[in-house]
């Protein structure tokens, strides 16, 4: 197995995905959500829960990983999953987490984007920083991704109420077009993984769910009994 490969094999996916077709407005039936847990290498689909019109995903996550081996494994997840109580099921389940930081925790993402603004600004100064950078383009663009990974978080509020927390993850995403229209991205996560681990977070880090394009999964318009849930297995399968 080439070592991309490997790195591939230790990553699994959670990722959320609404059936937004699916829905009957006679009978106020909203469209299904559901919540999948995919393997990256094997492009196979681990498990899925169907999430409850009255919950949302921060209680179907633990749910979900307790479908799944986790151990020895990077689980990713979305800015929704960035939850203490998330992180220490992944931990306590022998896994790695690689959660991503959004607006839905602003505080600690306007920190996070400070804190790594400052440092470009600097030069990325110390010993800290680890560096991965990947260039890949089709179809008229060419998209750089460049990724920084380091363990000085002694400014990190709160660090030690998050499962063994190491490490704060920064990916700047640009690209451009035929036309020559950039657009840029910054990307932020914490991890409980070293910073050395920087190519392989970086992978963990790009990866996508991509059914809404393989099987224009947004269009299915089945919506009778058990029938989204069912057909979305078969998708999956």
């Amino acid at each position: 197995m080439s070592k991309r490969r490997e790195l591939d094999a230790l990553h699994e996916r959670i990722d959320g995905k609404s059936l937004r077709r699916a829905f009957d407005r006679a009978s106020g039936k909203a469209p299904m959500h559901i919540l999948n847990a995919w393997a990256t290498a094997g492009r196979v689909a681990l498990g899925q829960i169907p999430v409850d019109a009255k919950e949302n995903e921060i209680v179907a996550i633990p749910k979900l990983l307790g479908l799944i081996a986790v151990r020895k494994r990077i689980v990713t997840i979305g800015a929704i999953g960035c939850q203490k109580e998330i992180a220490r099921t992944i931990i306590g389940g022998g896994g790695d987490d690689l959660l991503r930081v959004k607006d839905n925790r602003p505080a600690l993402a306007r920190r996070m984007r400070d804190f790594f603004l400052d440092a470009e600004k600097d030069g990325f100064p110390g010993k800290h920083w680890e560096y991965t950078e990947e260039t890949d383009g089709d179809h008229g663009r060419v998209e750089v991704r460049r990724v920084w990974a380091c363990e000085d978080i002694n400014w990190f509020q709160d660090r030690s109420l998050w499962a063994e927390l190491k490490t704060v993850v920064f990916r700047r995403s640009t690209r451009e077009v035929i036309n020559g229209k950039t657009s840029e991205e910054l990307h932020i996560y914490i991890t409980n993984r070293p910073a050395q681990d920087v190519v392989r977070l970086a992978r963990a880090a790009r990866e996508r769910w991509v059914l809404a394009m393989a099987f224009d999964e947004d269009q299915s318009r089945a919506r009778k009994d058990n029938s989204p849930i069912n057909l979305a297995a078969i998708r999956r399968t």
